[in-house]
C-alpha cells in the first residue's frame, strides 16, 4: 500500500487481514472483481515469469499472487457503504 503525506509517498506494509480490518473500520466494503478483470489478470499471470513459481488465487474477494504461501501481490476493489 502506498500512502501520501503531503508531497511524500510512504509505503505501508501489513498482511491482508490488517488492511481488511482497517478499511472495514472506515465503513468500506470489498466488492467483487469483474469476471473480465479476473480473466485478464489470469492471462497476464500465465504469460509472466511468476508462472510455475507462484500461486494465483482468490482470498475472499482479493486476487492474490503468493510465493511459498506468502502474498507478494494483491488486488481488491473497495467502496464506501
Amino acid at each position: 500500500m502506498i500512502t501520501y503525506h503531503g508531497e511524500e509517498t510512504v509505503p505501508r506494509h501489513g498482511n491482508l487481514q490488517v488492511w481488511r480490518d482497517l478499511f472495514i473500520r472506515f465503513h468500506m466494503v470489498e466488492t467483487e472483481l469483474s469476471q473480465s478483470s479476473l480473466c485478464q489478470a489470469s492471462l497476464l499471470f500465465e504469460l509472466s515469469k511468476f508462472r510455475g513459481l507462484c500461486t494465483f488465487e482468490l482470498y475472499g474477494k482479493w486476487l492474490v499472487i503468493s510465493w511459498k504461501g506468502t502474498p507478494i501481490i494483491s488486488a481488491v476493489t473497495w467502496k464506501f457503504q
